[in-house]
């Protein structure tokens, strides 16, 4: 008996001994997950601050690509009926500048109404991107709010909810038993020890936690504000109607209205250079005979009248043309190629001033001639040929006389005229305005009294020159000209000339 009281005693000294030492093991392993509830709730609110960020961020750009479908969408209405309605006009067009004019507008409406609908689908494009997003990015919020509630709870279990064990065991003497007890109760508690630390940590977690939650009501007010207006534009892109085959059939209208456009294009790059006669297959129009006067009457319009088109006139290589509804009078219609070009035949009269030059030889150091300043006057006509960009070339003749009066003295030589022959090569600087040059043949007469003997004097000599002309209205022009011939010798002197001429004429 006593035995056994000593084997119960020492028992209980023993357990008493032990069990402050497991409880300190148990005591540290929780301030572990303490801890690491406490990473897992701050790793949590971090995370969801940055997708709360980025899911606002995904909201206002999915509400951005919804406004820009709408917004495309109604470009797309807009420029739809636009061509709709310049396709059903079908206006009757009395000249290339009215019909280029429709043309323009039918294809800058078609052009737009393509643009419209490009950008309405790259709009809906963003609008599935950013929409996945955002839907990835709430995922990644409820993993972050689940991390967190996982902290909270790993907490709340390691930090607050760990007690001692107590000893279960019936004591044999009640004394020692409370003693031991007693002792064990009064062993220092690590948990309790770090409590100040953790209740720091605590209060930084729940100052964020009520960040977070301010972030989150942010959000959701957002969210019920813009819901009507994404309900609305999702309604309105299920109710959008496609338009590709509208597009398709105005596209094919226009064609058929371009059509005879191109077909008189067509005719016109096939004419050659020169003038043709009008195709007779189907006439614009039908000329009366000479005795009478008016023109036959135009047969009356049908009851849905399609424009045609026919060529007027064409001008050599480069072939002009008007366009006219089919019955319209040929004579009403404005001539395109009124204005002349700087080419043709032209005819000119000339008024200048001329300057001899004289200087005897040894051979006759006395020979004298009518050497006086005064004014010419004559005439040229020519042909000139277009070759290419504005540059024309083509031959000339001219005839000029002096009106210096005879020297009245026997021993002079009068000048009598001057005939010249050659090729002018012109550039048309701007509209209206062209430079050429001169290369020519020039003959000159003289009379001659010299030393009683009757006699006529003839002699060439290479003239060149150089000018400017100026179209005025109805083919007339002006131009300027210098020029300078050197006929050598003679009567003994070397004789040279220089003029200056202004001239007026007209181009056929």
């Amino acid at each position: 008996m006593a035995k056994n009281l000593k084997s119960a005693a020492a028992m209980a000294i023993l357990m008493g001994s032990v069990s402050p030492m497991v409880a300190h093991a148990q005591y540290a392993g929780n301030a572990k997950l303490c801890k690491r509830g406490n990473d897992m709730v701050l790793s949590g609110i971090e995370d969801r601050t940055k997708y709360s960020h980025n899911l606002i961020d995904l909201k206002s750009k999915v509400l951005a690509a919804e406004n820009d479908q709408r917004i495309a969408e109604e470009n797309v209405k807009i420029y739809s009926a636009e061509f709709a309605r310049l396709t059903a006009e079908k206006p009757e067009l009395a000249s290339p500048e009215e019909a280029k004019t429709w043309a323009k507008d039918i294809n800058d409406a078609s052009v737009k109404w393509k643009k419209n609908e490009e950008n309405q689908r790259k709009a809906r494009e963003d609008y599935n991107k950013y929409s996945s997003k955002k839907i990835e990015e709430e995922a990644k919020l409820s993993k972050a709010d689940i991390t967190i509630m996982q902290g909270r709870l790993l907490k709340e279990e390691a930090c607050y909810g760990y007690r001692a064990p107590q000893i279960a065991m019936q004591p044999v003497s009640p004394q020692p038993v409370v003693q031991e007890r007693r002792v064990s109760i009064l062993t220092p508690n690590p948990v309790q020890q770090n409590r100040a630390p953790i209740a720091s940590l605590n209060n930084e977690v729940v100052k964020q936690e009520a960040e977070v939650l301010t972030q989150n009501n942010s959000l959701q007010s957002e969210q019920v504000a813009v819901e009507p207006e994404m309900v609305m534009v999702k309604e309105e892109i299920k109710e959008a109607v496609p338009v590709e085959a509208k597009l398709a059939e105005a596209n094919v209208e226009l064609m058929t209205i371009e059509q005879p456009l191109q077909e008189a294009q067509q005719q016109q790059e096939a004419v050659p250079a020169t003038p043709v006669k009008m195709a007779e297959a189907r006439p614009v129009m039908e000329v009366a005979p000479a005795s009478t006067p008016a023109l036959a009457p135009a047969p009356a319009p049908a009851p849905a009248p399609q424009t045609e088109y026919r060529q007027v006139e064409y001008r050599a290589a480069n072939a002009k043309y008007e366009t006219m509804p089919a019955g319209r009078d040929i004579r009403e219609v404005r001539d395109s190629s009124e204005e002349k070009g700087m080419d043709g035949l032209r005819i000119e009269g000339r008024i200048g001033y001329e300057r001899p030059k004289l200087t005897a030889n040894a051979t006759a150091p006395t020979a004298v001639f009518t050497t006086d300043e005064d004014i010419t006057y004559g005439g040229e006509i020519g042909y000139d040929f277009d070759i290419i960009g504005g540059l024309t070339f083509g031959p000339f003749g001219r005839y000029e006389v002096s009106s210096a009066p005879d020297s009245g003295n026997p021993s002079l030589i009068d000048q009598k005229g001057t005939f010249g022959a050659g090729a002018r090569l012109g550039v048309a600087v701007i509209d209206g305005f062209a430079l050429f040059g001169k290369l020519g043949y020039s003959d000159i007469d003289f009379s001659s009294s010299k030393k009683r003997v009757s006699a006529d004097i003839n002699n060439s000599a290479l003239r060149f020159g150089g000018g400017a002309e100026i179209s005025l209205f109805g083919g007339f022009y002006i131009a300027g000209e210098y020029s300078q011939s050197d006929f050598g010798d003679i009567g003994g002197a070397d004789y040279k000339r220089q003029q200056a001429n202004f001239s007026l004429g007209f181009r056929f």
